[in-house]
């Protein structure tokens, strides 16, 4: 009995080596050191925007930086007087497109810790969208249980409003947690609070929808690049569908992605589509001077 029961004991403890030696595997940023060089990723993304029953044309930027972040505050550490600070993958988002006669900008900015461990969500998530009927301001701010959610809108039926979220996974983090660790992302089914950027273009309530995601490799003709895979995320409440295509080593460029969802107008399913046209490396902070202009034609902005 006794020779039995250290067996099973022996069982349990391998088994549960094995799983942490997994669970460790799985939660290592395989692309920390391309992100601690000091440097910026930009890219630059031709976009087909998806609004007002049709597809538009414009441009998105993608930018990837690592920081110190505060994480009671929840701002850049700037002063380090702190030890409330945590490293961050910082993701600033912003896409242009006219509908029309009239200009769309939009703006998101995310912060996900490099620490997955101990701080397993993004620590804030901020956005703006400006166009000529109006201003909209959204700040979603990790909590214990979840998020708060800041909104201050032109719009009536939205308002000026605080509400709360529970935990759920912020599809902006997916993005950062890509170019991180691919196995970082939830796969099956998990709660996915909409990128903020599509909720105001849909005017979704602040709320959490079921989602599925998935990983396969990418047949596709739509994206170019090395060893392709694709991260689908299924929201069926919202008829929504996004793949993210991206190179399967680090540090996982995403080459492209498709957004397909019902107008709002007439119902009818259109697909965003964002293809990666340029990409540099650079600590763009530096490069503020009329002579640092010429490097736009590098992005392909003039």
């Amino acid at each position: 009995m006794k020779l039995i029961l250290s067996s099973l004991l022996l069982i349990t403890f391998f088994s549960n080596c094995k799983e942490s030696i997994a669970q460790s595997h799985q939660n290592k940023i395989h692309s920390q050191e391309y992100w601690s060089d000091g440097l910026a990723e930009v890219n630059r993304y031709e976009l087909s925007q998806n609004r007002y029953d049709n597809i538009h044309k414009g441009h998105l930027i993608q930018v990837y930086v690592s920081e110190d972040f505060l994480t009671d505050k929840q701002v850049k550490n700037e002063s380090y007087s702190s030890t409330k600070s945590t490293s961050v993958l910082k993701r600033i988002e912003t896409r242009y497109f006219n509908t029309g006669i009239y200009d769309y900008n939009m703006f998101s900015s995310t912060f996900t810790p490099f620490d997955i461990q101990k701080f397993p969500k993004a620590i804030k998530v901020t956005s703006t969208s400006q166009e000529w009927c109006g201003t909209t301001f959204v700040q979603l701010n990790s909590t214990k249980k979840g998020y708060k959610h800041t909104i201050n809108s032109y719009f009536e039926v939205e308002g000026d409003k605080i509400t709360n979220i529970n935990n759920a996974t912020t599809e902006e983090e997916l993005f950062t947690k890509l170019r991180m660790n691919p196995d970082l992302l939830p796969i099956g089914n998990f709660r996915m609070i909409p990128s903020s950027i599509v909720s105001r273009l849909l005017h979704l309530k602040a709320i959490s929808y079921k989602s599925t995601g998935m990983i396969t490799a990418y047949n596709g003709q739509e994206f170019k690049g090395d060893n392709l895979k694709s991260y689908t995320i299924t929201t069926p409440q919202l008829n929504r569908k996004v793949v993210i295509v991206y190179e399967s080593k680090s540090p996982y460029k995403i080459v492209g992605w498709t957004d397909t969802y019902p107008s709002m107008f007439d119902k009818k399913p259109r697909t965003t589509v964002a293809r990666l046209s340029h990409q540099i490396k650079e600590a763009y902070w530096k490069l503020n001077g009329k002579e640092d202009q010429d490097k736009r034609v590098l992005l392909g902005l003039d």
